[in-house]
């Protein structure tokens, strides 16, 4: 509302139409689908009133303020579904991303039970020779 009136009482040569990218782009990304395109629908009909309202005062300019206020609107759509469908995605990827480490946590849990509770000497090495476990049957056949 704070953007459509700068552009509708702009004074000189400042074009306020940047300014309705922002509030487009964060109902995109915080919000769902539908408020980001109502956030794109607001911001258009705001730029719409203001070729309206502006005929009267620029008659020559009146198409060219429609076209653009159109163009922008469309950009704004845009915009808006596509910021929406990168932070949906986002969101699905940083959730399966939770799961993904939460099992990886809860395999190395019984790997950790499994392997202690074994008889035989368990002992991880890596390609160093880096010692990464050892079970306590292998630190009693090392006498470590």
């Amino acid at each position: 509302a704070v953007f459509g009136l700068l552009q509708t009482f702009q004074q000189g040569g400042v074009n306020y139409t940047p300014l309705f990218v922002l509030p487009v782009l964060l109902a995109s990304i915080l919000g769902p689908l539908l408020l980001a395109l109502g956030s794109a629908a607001f911001a258009t009909l705001a730029l719409l009133f203001d070729a309206f309202s502006g005929e009267a005062l620029r008659p020559g300019q009146a198409t060219a303020n429609y076209v653009q206020s159109a163009i922008t609107g469309a950009g704004l759509f845009l915009v808006a579904l596509l910021a929406n469908q990168l932070a949906a995605r986002l969101w699905r990827e940083q959730a399966q991303a939770r799961h993904s480490r939460a099992r990886a946590m809860a395999e190395a849990q019984v790997n950790q039970l499994i392997v202690t509770g074994l008889n035989e000497g368990v002992l991880v090495v890596d390609a160093h020779g880096s010692i990464w476990h050892a079970n306590p049957a292998a630190c009693a056949m090392l006498g470590a």
